[in-house]
């Protein structure tokens, strides 16, 4: 120690006001990286994964709780990582809009319905036109494909591609049902209400009754139940629906 300070007062008075001058603004240009880096990292859209992310990026660790001190985050020498940094941060708040449009659809799905009625005296119920459960498709699965071009979407990406699949499904379900349900109405009256058909189409007539038999079955089925995802998805349904589709024809 103190053959350095022997050493630092034979050193000209210019140069050493030229090393603190260099050192206090080398400080302050850090600072001024470091800081507004600081205040992005308070963003609420921040997560555990995303502080993990955070140190594997400065290659330092800390104890993250409410008491973390400002100190503990300059010492990441933010300054050094600020692409990282502002890496971590864009992704956090990208992911916050995910989980939150995950949300919405999740509480929009749990609040749709599908509504049965008596079709005539033959004790099968129909489907009602499903305009809500249309207009939910339409808008959450464009929501859902806009996630999956998302390079955000890494963490969600399970629960992205289950609901994509959900969704799908429905439309499918919906549509083969709707469709075989037309062609069933049209077509019973005339091969049970009509016994002269019955007997001039005799093969006709046996096709028909095996497909009214898996309708009548699948329909009660599905009456028992108003949530659209639980009833396209039950297991078999949509294969027997095109089954029936496929015989129709």
């Amino acid at each position: 120690t103190k053959k350095l300070q022997k050493e630092i007062k034979g050193l000209p008075r210019q140069v050493l006001k030229w090393d603190v001058s260099v050192g206090l603004t080398k400080s302050i240009n850090e600072m001024a990286i470091a800081l507004p880096l600081v205040q992005d990292l308070r963003d609420d859209a921040m997560r555990e994964r995303h502080w993990l992310k955070l140190m594997a990026t400065c290659g330092k660790s800390f104890v993250m709780d409410s008491k973390l001190p400002l100190d503990s985050l300059l010492q990441l020498e933010l300054h050094n990582f600020q692409d990282g940094v502002s890496e971590v941060v864009e992704m956090a708040r990208a992911e916050i809009k995910i989980e939150s449009q995950l949300s919405k659809i999740q509480a929009t799905w749990a609040g749709l319905s599908l509504e049965f009625s008596d079709f005539k005296s033959t004790g099968v119920k129909i489907l009602m036109q499903p305009s809500d459960t249309y207009e939910a498709l339409d808008d959450n699965e464009v929501v859902l494909q806009n996630m999956m071009g998302n390079r955000f979407m890494g963490f969600f990406e399970a629960q992205i591609t289950d609901w994509k699949g959900k969704l799908g499904t429905v439309r499918a379900v919906l549509e083969v049902l709707l469709d075989v349900q037309r062609s069933w109405c049209s077509l019973e009256s005339i091969f049970l209400g009509s016994e002269d058909i019955r007997e001039q189409l005799p093969d006709d007539a046996k096709r028909f009754d095996g497909i009214d038999a898996e309708f009548r079955e699948q329909m009660g089925d599905a009456a028992q139940f108003t949530s659209p995802i639980e009833i396209c998805t039950a297991s078999g349904r949509e294969e027997v629906f095109n089954k029936c589709q496929a015989n129709l024809e």
